[in-house]
């Protein structure tokens, strides 16, 4: 727990103090820092899951047995988090540790050329993100607008019964299940289906738009190509673990379908083989996303959503259950507003991603290069006019 805190204040430090950095570079920079101590203490609070639900919470264990307990556990963190750490420091790496740094405002662009870490594509997102965010934003609220009027146009129940809210920190988060399984919804489903389809389109859009002149498709077709992969994503929904598991298929899936110009099966399998070529830097980045935008997610909503709420009911004066219902439409707005930029962030990280996995199976790049050596004509590595 102790060790937790300080990834968070890790990551904190970069908004506290950017120094020559803006605010945003800054946090980049502390948020992968932070995000690097978590996951090396993931598997350890999984096994302090285990060990306090099937060891600690049996208070008549002999004495004896509960103090080795405790000194095995003390000797543990004495040796992974004090002793092995300092050896290593003392005896060097083999390779000096990597710490991708941030290039200046005017240079920042993404090369779609370069095989790159999980940091790199976790900053480029970032800055992928800030360069079209007006796009991105009005998206997420178009989207937003669309999803709760049919949910609540087309629900069995009225607003203050289909969405729960509680007034508390993460407490949108902890129910955030209710906006993909809801019995009260019956299109629910294809309502997710639809709203996802127009989200991905947009952002995939203008991410092919950086590397060429357009996707290959039309609106109308590409949209429809949207439409299958992410129906798998709202089947994964239905399951949180398969979600966690699979969620990087559907998203590469969908991008390489929209940018290849291909039908949706070839696509996929296009999509597997893509995947398959580095486990490790997929499911890094997309843990690394997924964390960072649960975090931002529960705070944003619990405070935003909120404190918007409070501002409303200053200035409309309704009757207690006209005010519960308003308060559920406008919550719903709110939170699926702030899910939908989370998942543009998700969105754009799978397909800048996919240019690196493209890079390592097929190296089209690299060729392209090779092709021109010896075609240039050149005087000590400069060209020559």
């Amino acid at each position: 727990i102790i060790i937790a805190g300080a990834a968070g204040i890790t990551m904190g430090r970069g908004l506290v103090f950017p120094g020559t950095y803006t605010r945003l570079q800054s946090f980049q920079r502390s948020a992968r820092r932070g995000i690097k101590i978590m996951i090396g203490i993931a598997p350890v609070i999984i096994m302090a899951g285990f060990i306090e639900g099937y060891l600690t919470r049996h208070t008549a264990a002999p004495p004896i047995l509960r103090g080795g307990f405790i000194l095995a556990c003390l000797a543990f963190v004495l040796f992974y988090f004090v002793w092995y750490p300092r050896r290593k420091a003392r005896a060097g790496f083999k390779e000096p540790i990597r710490d991708t740094s941030i290039s200046a405002d005017a240079d920042q662009w993404i090369n779609f050329s370069q095989i790159k870490s999980s940091g790199e594509i976790f900053s480029e997102v970032f800055v992928f993100f800030r360069r079209h965010a007006g796009q991105i934003v009005l998206a997420a609220l178009f989207t937003a607008g669309l999803y709760t009027a049919a949910v609540f146009l087309s629900g069995t129940a009225p607003p203050a019964e289909q969405f729960i809210f509680a007034d508390r920190i993460f407490g949108t988060a902890i129910a955030l299940r209710q906006f993909f399984v809801n019995e009260t919804i019956p299109f629910l489903p294809a309502i997710n289906i639809l709203c996802f389809s127009i989200m991905g389109y947009v952002v995939f859009r203008r991410l092919i738009l950086e590397e060429q002149e357009g996707p290959r498709d039309g609106i109308v077709v590409g949209l429809i190509k949207m439409l299958i992969p992410m129906g798998v994503l709202q089947l994964l929904l239905f399951t949180n673990f398969l979600t966690l598991a699979l969620l990087p298929a559907p998203v590469i899936w969908a991008y390489a379908s929209l940018r290849e110009g291909t039908n949706p099966v070839t696509a996929l399998v296009r999509g597997i083989s893509l995947i398959s070529q580095s486990y490790s830097k997929v499911y890094g980045l997309f843990l690394i996303l997924m964390l960072v935008g649960f975090l931002a997610f529960a705070l944003a909503d619990s405070t935003l959503a909120w404190f918007y709420l409070d501002l409303a009911s200053w200035v409309i004066l309704l009757e207690e259950s006209a005010m519960q219902q308003f308060s559920a439409v406008f919550l719903a707005f709110i939170t699926i507003f702030i899910l939908y930029l989370v998942f543009a962030i998700i969105l754009i990280g799978g397909g800048v991603l996919y240019y690196s996995l493209l890079e390592i199976k097929e190296a089209p790049a690299l060729m392209e290069r090779i092709k021109h050596i010896g075609q240039r004509r050149s005087i000590k590595g400069l060209e020559q006019e």
